[in-house]
């Protein structure tokens, strides 16, 4: 669940600009792209303005002014392409840098359009959150049952999964807004028992709605008796839902992603889990695939990336657990990742 917002932007219907404190583009995402006959490689780390009409952009950059001075969203009407839109700009807000750039939702002025993209947008957003909202809830209605009966332990206990579930509410506002955030580094990761036949079919079904609108087929094996492991969760969602949202922005409609698990040979006692994406896509270049993992890549950070594709950081997330991942690909046959991590027994 927490992973399918790091696919919102991409697969928004409405264009999705953003923007740093001095007006420089950080992202556009592909229905930007279509709007604006623009790809955001081109266009990451020039002017925002470069999009938009001179006097669109003075009443954009008005609203900005005022959204920085103010704190809080705005809306103004421009035109895009030869569109009519009206353009919603929110702050981004760091931590300690105050207002560190914007965001702008541009929303289709069409008749009827505005209310349908809305709800649609709504929807996709309320879902990731109401779940988290939710345990906060649950939380907070136990504590204040135990402080009443004096129980002061199981009070603090519950003080700290309600401060646990809020920063996952605000780690998904942050990765809705692409905040920078703590996968950027060298993770620390839980030490859980975990079900990896669970977690690999769960990352399947978030996944599953994209890929049929992508028109690429989803395809399966996954034992259900694999073994145990230990692990964070939240991190190896993370990391296989990378390396899907990966596969499925570089495989054409009509393609296939085949997700595959299994134990390898006994070494040292224990069965290894491998885990394999493989795509029928587009591939990749022989010279990029030794700089995959490391941010050099074009692909890495391609036109159609989005928050999600990580590789460094699914890199750092498969080795923080002991584990390790590597690639293999051919161009115009395709790509396959395969992970290797250590079973319980």
């Amino acid at each position: 669940m927490l992973n399918k917002m790091k696919t919102i932007l991409t697969y928004l219907d409405t264009p999705i600009i953003i923007g740093d404190a001095n007006n420089k583009l950080i992202y556009l995402n592909p229905a930007g792209e279509e709007v604006f006959q623009r790809k955001v490689m081109e266009l990451v780390g020039k002017e925002v303005r470069e999009l938009f009409s001179g006097d669109s952009w003075e009443g954009i950059l008005e609203t900005i002014t005022q959204v920085r001075k103010q704190n809080r969203p705005s809306r103004i009407s421009v035109e895009a392409g030869s569109r009519n839109f009206r353009a919603s700009i929110s702050p981004i807000i760091g931590d300690e840098e105050g207002f560190i750039g914007y965001v702008i939702n541009l929303l289709d002025i069409a008749e009827g359009k505005v209310a349908d993209q809305l709800k649609a947008d709504a929807l996709i957003i309320v879902n990731q959150i109401r779940d988290p909202l939710l345990d906060i809830a649950d939380t907070l209605n136990e504590l204040k049952k135990k402080v009443s009966s004096g129980l002061k332990k199981e009070a603090s206990r519950l003080i700290e999964k309600g401060l646990e579930d809020s920063q996952k509410v605000i780690r998904l506002v942050d990765e809705l807004l692409g905040f920078p955030d703590a996968e950027s580094k060298k993770p620390e990761v839980k030490q859980e028992e975990l079900d990896i036949s669970k977690i690999i079919k769960n990352t399947i079904s978030d996944m599953e709605p994209f890929a049929k609108k992508e028109g690429v087929a989803l395809e399966w094996t996954i034992p259900a008796n694999l073994p145990k492991m230990l692990g964070d969760q939240e991190k190896l969602t993370y990391a296989l839902n990378s390396l899907l949202g990966f596969s499925l922005n570089h495989t054409p409609a009509k393609g296939v992603i085949t997700v595959s698990g299994k134990t390898g040979q006994k070494k040292d006692g224990r069965r290894p889990l491998i885990i394999t994406v493989s795509d029928t896509g587009e591939g990749i270049d022989q010279a990029e695939l030794p700089h995959l993992f490391d941010g050099n890549s074009p692909k890495a950070h391609s036109e159609e990336d989005e928050p999600s594709v990580r590789l460094g950081a699914v890199k750092d997330i498969i080795e923080a657990h002991q584990g390790r991942i590597s690639v293999v690909s051919e161009k115009g046959i395709g790509t396959t990742f395969s992970i290797v991590l250590p079973a319980v027994n």
